[in-house]
Formats: C-alpha cells, structure tokens, sequence
C-alpha cells in the first residue's frame, strides 16, 4: 500500500499533526497505513560552497550551483528524512513546514538533497490548532501551486549569501542586502539629530476670559498661520502692540471629523505597537507572537504581512468573537457588538484584495491549558491570565482588542477652532471633543496614537471678551527624533521614504519594502549582537537605536565608494522581484543575474578603494538591556547582569558561561534554545533550555522531553 509522506518544520508540530490526523508513533515518527509524519527541526541542510573553506580564495566567489550539505549537528534527523522520502512504499510527499517563503527553503533543501522526485504537495497551515491542521490537510494544494514561491526562497537565500559573504570579505565588516540599508537609515537618523542645531524663536499667547471659562490662544501672522518670530525685537515689538488691545470679539468654528477604526494587525504593525505600548523589541515581540501561535494556540499565523481577513470567514470569527465574549475582560464589549448587530460583513474587516497567503493575525478562540486545546468560552478571566505569561497575555490582548474595534464604526469629534479678535489682530486655539465613541469604546475612549486635545470653555458666539494676559514664549526648534524598533520597522516598510498613508499603501504595495514581516525583526535584532571581538552595529539606549563608530564608520565608507548598498530603494526593489518571483512574474535567472551583477560590481570597488582600518580595541562594547520583569535597566555587575527590581542573570551558570548571543536571546525572548555543557553537582553534564521565570524574577532550566 502507497503511503504520504507529511514533512512539519519542528517535532512539536509534527506531533501535533500526527494527534490531529490520528496517526500513532512509531520508532521516531509517526505511521500508520496511509501516512508517516516526521520533521525537520528548522534548516537541517545549508547552501555548500567548498571554495568558502580556503580563506584566500579569490572575491568574488559565485558558484554555479550552489551545492548542499547536511548540518553536522542535525545529521541523525537529516538521514531519517532521506530515508523515509527514499521508501519504496512513500508515493507523495507533503511539505508541512512554515506557510511561507523560509519554510519553502527549510523543505526543499531536505527534498532536493535526498534526490527525491516524487510528487509534492503543501499544506498551508494557518492555525495550529487541532481544527487548523485538519482543515489544511483537507484542502492540500498541489505542489506545483506554490512553485514559484519556493523559486524565491531559493533565490532570496542565494542572493543574501552572494552579498552577505563577498561583501564582508571585501569590507572585513558584515554586509548584507537587507542588513545595510537597515543600518544607513539607523546611522542617518542618529547624525541628522547630533548636527542638529536649534534655532531659537518665539510665538505670542494670549489669556482671554469667556463665559464660560478661561482659555489660552496664538497669535496668528498675516497667512493666518501661527506667529513664530526668529528676530526678538521683532517679537517685543508685536507684543508692544497687541498688549494694547484689551477687547476681542470671541467666534467658534465647528466641523465633524470621523476617524475609522485601525486595520486588524499584520505582523509589522503589531511589532510597532508593542514597543510604543511596552517597549518590546521587534525580535522579542515576534518571539511572543510565535509562542501565541504555536504552544499556545491562541493567535493564527504570526508572520503576516496583511491585516485584513478572507470574505468567506464570518462564521469562523463569530465563533471567536462568542469565545471572547464568555470571558468578564471581554464580554461587556462583546454584549456591545451583539446589541449593535456589528458582527457583519464588514470590508475593513473581510477583504479578500487585501489578503495573500496569509491573513491578519487575530484571535483563534482557542487556548492550550493542561496541553489540551481549550476553547476560551470554558475559561476565566483568572485562568486565562494564569496559562498565560505575562507579556505573552499583553501580546494577546493587544490582538484581541484590536480584532474586536475593527468591527465598530468610526469614532467622531467636534473639531473646534476658536478665535478672538480684534481688527487685524487674531489669535486662534483648537480643541477636539470626543462625540461619538464609537470603535474608541474598546478602549475606554483613549486613542493612544492620537495627540492630546484640549476641552475648550463654552461660549456664545460672537460675545465680547478680555485678555487677561499677553505674553511672550521662548522656544526651540525640536531636533529630527532617533528612531527605536517602531519608528525602524516603519522605515523598513516603506523603504525609508515619507509618505501619508493612503498614499504608502498604495505604492508599498507595488515597490515593497525591506525584508518581510518574518524577516524584519531578526534584522533589527542581528544589528544589536556583539560579534566576536567586534562591537555591535547598534546599542539600545532608553528605548532608542545608537549606531556605534564602528557603524558610522562602515556606512559612511559604503556610501562614498558603493552607494547602491545603502540605498533602501534598491533593496526594496530586489524584494519587491522576489515578491513578483512568487507570483510568477519575474524570472529567477533574470534575478540573480543582477545580483550576479551587482556582487562583481561591489568586489570591485571594495578592493579597489579599501576601508579604512578601524582600531575597535579600545572601543567599549556597551549594550543596555532592559529588564525582562520591569522593563528597568540590567546593570552590569560584572559577573551578572542585576536589576533594582531583586532580577539576576549570572554569567555562568552551572559551570557554563552563557556568550554574548544567548544573554541576549534569553534576555529579548525569555528563553533560549538547548544549551549543551552545564554541569550538575554530581559533575555529570547536561543539556537543557535557560528560561526566564518572570513572576519570582529568576533564571530556571527548563528540559526538553
């Protein structure tokens, strides 16, 4: 009897399928008549290039093929895959690995190695729950469905290592293709705001007593514009003048304005809300999002860069809405949507225009407690924020709110704009009135993207009035801001350009930004790692990025010498070919063509116009974390890393010194992979996870089954 051969990305998910379509462990994976589930555990085979081994080849290196080989340290999982995709009796073989362009590679690296020719086909999973891996399962789509996608996996991973490698070998600095212009635009927002020179000017406020109350208004110029003098004789001269003015003839100016509710979440916009909101790291947030979806169960696919949901998924999210509902966080907003009769068919909610593959990251109405899939409806409030940790509940209801406001019309505000007069002499103020709260009624009224209004005294229009007072104001121009994980993520969405936002999502659209939603965070995160003997590209000070010398240094020679690969234009460009790749409508010789191109181009110039040497001895490699538990600042002890909130991290821990890199892992993401070499008081050694237990403040091991 022919069998199907279903491929996960990691055992847990393999296991996790194989309960789903009922099939029994067997030695070291899972078999039955019909089916054999197994795994992959991330990328079991990298790109091979044996010229890479001798130091002094020549630059640059561009093989044809790129050969494969089997990580060392995964050889065993590697050889029983190869194995099973070689049985006689396996007829299909499944790819169940990520639903997008990196679980493409981590597949067909395993596929094309083993010499495998049978036929694929792809279950693209969205939910990890039970009912997500039946339904993908269902609904398998050929093989041939999603060529194209794995065409620009394969070119994405070639193109960054032709880049990556010859160009830090020519510069002896890391390169890469997203990596750099993600940096330039760290390096460009830090100098703009350090030669940034203010300027000193002034504006003239008034104090008018109303009616109803006292209210504080600007001087406004002959455009009707705030008055801002640079001269200050100017300025005493004006306020001289309007000093001898005492009544004024006090008119309101109403206008409605409507602000709809924000779109559902895609991956990006959920990373940037999570630093203003709590300061998480763009790495960190995706890490928490990743739990949600996969040990949790509680979110869908978290590496999606659209924030609408299929027109055909009503009944599905009514059946989530209801399981919010059952909990008291919830219900009251829920009881709201059901008496206003909001859950419908609303196109800022359903658009399949603005879907892909993938669809915005919301609620699956499922929770894992006890390692059983639960539906919210059978939990409390209390259990709810007992299964989950801390920042991965304010992950959660971040998500669920947003889901839920996208339902509800638009808030609306009375839109005052107040003037007091006399002759030719204006000053005006404005103040917004909430009206209608609308989708603001999620979140009590407050808009946190908003910027703070005022409430104006009432008035009779056209009445009579007094300044009570007429002053003069001192003030500064305000210096361009650092950017921090947001503020970058946004640069990188958009290519580092500055445009309004129906404009952005329209051109965004067609150019693409830099990198994706799965591979922005790992970006931001890779420019923070101490490498070696050399400092990171960008520490993190109060929430802002701080580009070291040794970046500075680097841009600015790539920008005197090879423009091109600090250009975000350009980068955003290759992604948007490789977009266009996966779609079929951009050819991948044509592709890495220009790559080819463009790496013979970089080696050029590199080796013809060297970089400076740049003595990083004496540079201090400062890194500021921030304290997992509090979100205060870990101070370096030394041999640990302390917070004033009673928080330590030892250096080394059971006889194993913990590298720069895993600290940092286990600091942004609350664990670490395995970690082999402790050693027990037995002095036997042993392999296991760190994890950060937020609630008593302590580092835990954490053992893998």
């Amino acid at each position: 009897m022919s069998k199907t051969l279903i491929i996960a990305e990691k055992p847990n998910m393999a296991k996790e399928i194989a309960a789903a379509l009922g099939v029994p462990r067997s030695k070291n994976y899972y078999e039955n008549n019909e089916l054999i589930v197994s795994n992959c555990i991330g990328h079991l085979v990298d790109l091979y290039v044996p010229e890479l081994e001798n130091k002094n080849v020549p630059l640059p290196i561009i093989p044809r093929p790129f050969q494969l080989k089997a990580k060392e340290n995964t050889q065993q999982q590697y050889d029983l895959l190869e194995h099973l995709l070689n049985r006689s009796d396996v007829s299909v073989v499944v790819n169940a690995c990520d639903a997008e362009r990196e679980g493409e590679s981590i597949f067909y690296r395993v596929y094309e190695l083993s010499g495998c020719l049978k036929p694929v086909k792809r279950m693209w999973i969205t939910s990890t729950t039970k009912n997500g891996y039946v339904s993908a399962w269902q609904n398998l789509k050929d093989g041939a469905e999603v060529h194209n996608l794995h065409m620009a996996a394969k070119s994405r991973s070639e193109a960054d290592w032709l880049l990556g490698i010859n160009g830090s070998r020519a510069l002896f600095h890391a390169v890469g293709r997203v990596m750099t212009p993600t940096l330039a635009m760290v390096v460009d927002a830090y100098q703009a705001n350090k030669n940034f020179k203010p300027q000193d000017y002034w504006e003239i406020h008034g104090n008018f007593t109303a009616s109803g109350g006292e209210f504080t208004a600007k001087l406004l110029d002959k455009n009707n514009k705030i008055a801002k003098f640079d001269d200050f004789n100017q300025a005493k001269a004006a306020l001289v003048n309007t000093q001898q003015i005492t009544d004024f003839t006090v008119k309101d100016n109403f206008t409605i304005s409507k602000k709809s509710a924000p779109y559902l979440f895609s991956a990006t916009a959920l990373q940037k809300q999570a630093n203003k909101q709590f300061k998480f790291s763009a790495d960190k947030t995706l890490q928490i999002m990743q739990n949600l979806y996969q040990d949790y169960k509680c979110l869908t696919y978290p590496r999606s860069d659209f924030d609408a949901l299929p027109e055909d998924f009503l009944p599905t999210m009514t059946a989530t809405l209801n399981g919010l509902g059952a909990l008291k966080e919830y219900q009251d907003i829920i009881l709201n949507m059901k008496n206003q009769n909001l859950i419908v068919q609303n196109p800022r909610v359903f658009d399949n225009r603005r879907i892909d593959s993938h669809y915005a990251i919301v609620p699956t109405g499922f929770i894992v407690k006890n390692g059983v899939e639960t539906h919210l409806s059978q939990l409390s409030d209390f259990e709810l924020k007992q299964i989950l940790p801390a920042d991965e509940y304010a992950i959660f209801n971040m998500v669920a709110l947003r889901t839920m406001a996208a339902f509800f019309p638009p808030a609306e505000y009375a839109v005052t704009t107040r003037t007091a007069q006399s002759g030719d002499v204006v000053f005006q103020t404005t103040g917004k009135v909430l009206k209608v709260w609308g989708w603001l009624s999620v979140y009590g009224g407050m808009d946190e993207d908003e910027e703070k209004g005022f409430r104006l005294p009432e008035i009779q229009n056209g009445e009579s009035t007094s300044s009570q007072s007429i002053d003069l104001k001192s003030l500064k121009t305000q210096a361009p801001k650092l950017l921090n994980d947001s503020s970058l993520l946004t640069a990188m969405e958009t290519a580092g350009r500055k445009l309004d936002d129906a404009e952005l999502s329209d051109i965004m659209r067609e150019t693409g930004g830099l990198g994706t939603a799965a591979t922005r965070p790992p970006t931001i995160a890779k420019l923070k790692e101490t490498k070696g003997d050399k400092p990171p590209f960008v520490v993190v000070e109060k929430n802002q990025l701080i580009p070291t010398e040794r970046a500075i240094t680097v841009i600015e020679h790539l920008r005197r010498h090879y423009p091109m690969l600090v250009n975000p234009m350009v980068t955003a460009q290759w992604e948007w070919k490789l977009a266009q790749m996966a779609k079929g409508e951009c050819e991948r010789e044509q592709f890495m063509a220009e790559i080819e191109w463009a790496v013979r181009e970089l080696v050029q110039i590199l080796q013809t116009h060297k970089m400076p040497f740049l003595d990083l001895s004496g540079v201090k490699q400062a890194q500021t974390f921030v304290c997992p538990c509090c979100s205060g600042s870990l101070k370096d002890k030394g041999k640990l890393l302390e917070c004033d909130c009673g928080f330590k991290l030892w250096k080394t821990i059971a006889g194993k010194t913990l590298t720069d890199k895993q600290i940092h892992v286990l600091i942004e993401n609350g664990h670490t992979d395995e970690i082999k070499g402790f050693v027990g008081k037995s002095g036997k050694s042993f392999n296991a996870k760190l994890k950060i237990d937020r609630e008593n403040k302590q580092v835990k091991f954490e053992f893998t089954n």
